[in-house]
């Protein structure tokens, strides 16, 4: 029985993707691993010159004099973009998961009273925060609505009376032709 290492998808398409930038630049499989390693560092918070220091294994001076031109260079700031998560991205899942967890304690029939009760209270300012984001939407679709309507009753109003809109805005005068 020997050990199949499978590799799913996201896998794949992320060895493609980084094949593509180390065949777009033209670097040498030696130079793409340091170089990826560099930037792994670099957004782990380690400083540059430490960061080239380790990936590439050279001397403290050799690392302060290359490690700007390195970390400049369009093909590390490609990587460095991808490995970097957003911030607003890590916050919505950690929210997420803090509610399906505070949820699933109200909903569990073995949970105390008192522990439903604390849940419930600790899920309030999440359902606060939801409920002003849909009425945030709600108010946006509504102006919407509301200066089309005006629009179009404007529109109504200026043909009863015989004038229409020209293309820049202004109020002509219309003959009605029979």
């Amino acid at each position: 029985m020997g050990s199949d290492i499978t590799t799913t998808e996201e896998q794949n398409i992320e060895a493609k993707w980084l094949e593509g930038i180390k065949n777009h630049y033209r670097i040498t499989d030696e130079r793409f691993n340091s170089g990826l390693e560099f930037a792994s560092l670099v957004v782990d918070g380690v400083s540059k010159v430490q960061a080239y220091e380790r990936a590439f294994k050279t001397t403290r001076e050799f690392a302060v004099s290359s490690s700007t031109t390195l970390f400049r260079s369009k093909w590390i700031q490609e990587l460095i973009r991808y490995m970097q998560t957003d911030d607003s991205i890590e916050y919505i899942s950690e929210v997420k998961s803090t509610i399906a967890i505070l949820h699933g304690i109200v909903k569990d029939s073995r949970a105390s009273f008192r522990e439903k009760t604390e849940a419930a209270k600790a899920l309030q300012p999440y359902i606060k925060q939801e409920r002003q984001k849909l009425e945030i939407e709600m108010n946006v679709k509504s102006d919407d609505s509301s200066v089309i309507d005006k629009v179009v009753a404007l529109a109504k109003e200026l043909a009863s009376q015989g004038k229409m809109l020209g293309t820049s805005g202004q109020v002509i005068d219309a003959v009605l032709i029979d």
